[in-house]
């Protein structure tokens, strides 16, 4: 059966993935706050993503300016394991990795070296 670019691209507008948008953050506050503007204003389903953020070992105001926005804080206080492999790893499991068909790691300060801290408003489509 062939598949016209028409009827492709019917199909993946047809496609609605849930994605688990994961942001380590560690003393992030100076872009975390332009970090979740735009992470929230991606134009895709807001029901079909969820953003958590990984507030790991902040003595900053990193959870606080997070905990303003419709996203998840995962606070983590753990001085023992430092480091975003411990702080992915214990965020792993408390989310319901079932929930998502995908799974996406961010990071704030590469992609504000990059692009101003914004992320591309299409990237989940």
């Amino acid at each position: 059966m062939s598949c016209t670019v028409q009827d492709y691209m019917k199909l993946q507008s047809e496609i609605n993935n849930r994605f688990a948008l994961i942001v380590p953050a560690h003393n992030e506050e100076l872009l975390i706050n332009k970090f979740c503007e735009n992470i929230l204003s991606i134009n895709y389903h807001k029901e079909l993503y969820d953003v958590f953020i990984i507030a790991d070992n902040c003595s900053d105001r990193t959870e606080s300016i997070c905990s303003k926005y419709p996203l998840t804080v995962l606070t983590r206080h753990d001085l023992s394991k430092t480091g975003k492999g411990y702080a992915l790893e214990w965020a792993l499991e408390k989310i319901d990795l079932n929930a998502f068909d995908a799974i996406l790691v961010l990071e704030t300060h590469k992609l504000s070296l990059f692009s101003s801290s914004s992320v591309f408003p299409q990237f989940l489509q």
